[in-house]
């Protein structure tokens, strides 16, 4: 069945097919969009408007040179359509592989550290 892929059988589905979230990387001025900023940004708010048709998006980037604290709030409406319950988990950042509990609350807010230029991309059953 995985006849023609790699030995650890890295798969990349297409579009259509079920997943359980969507990371994308946000353009910004030090990348080669940096001519197109403007447009590509629309354009990327157009598929992030898209994209919560259908799913939670969680977008948590920090461009500047330091790290900083954010607050993420996390509105009441989301919980409704999404059929998430109020509770406390356990995420793991995919990217570092670092293991947070969040307590999520309708309207509450989730404190992170992001690190300069860098993001967060979580992980967590709701």
């Amino acid at each position: 069945m995985n006849e023609g892929y790699p030995e650890n059988n890295l798969v990349l589905p297409a579009e259509w097919e079920p997943q359980w979230g969507v990371q994308l990387t946000w353009p910004h001025e030090d990348s080669d969009w940096k001519p197109y900023l403007k447009e590509i940004t629309a354009t990327y708010i157009e598929m992030a408007r898209a994209i919560t048709r259908f799913e939670m998006l969680l977008v948590v980037a920090n461009f500047a040179d330091s790290d900083t604290e954010v607050e993420v709030t996390l509105p009441a409406h989301a919980f409704d359509y999404l059929q998430l319950k109020e509770t406390t988990v356990t995420a793991t950042d995919l990217l570092s592989k670092e293991k947070e509990s969040m307590i999520l609350r309708k309207d509450g807010r989730v404190r992170m550290m992001i690190g300069a230029r860098s993001g967060r991309v979580w992980k967590l059953k709701a």
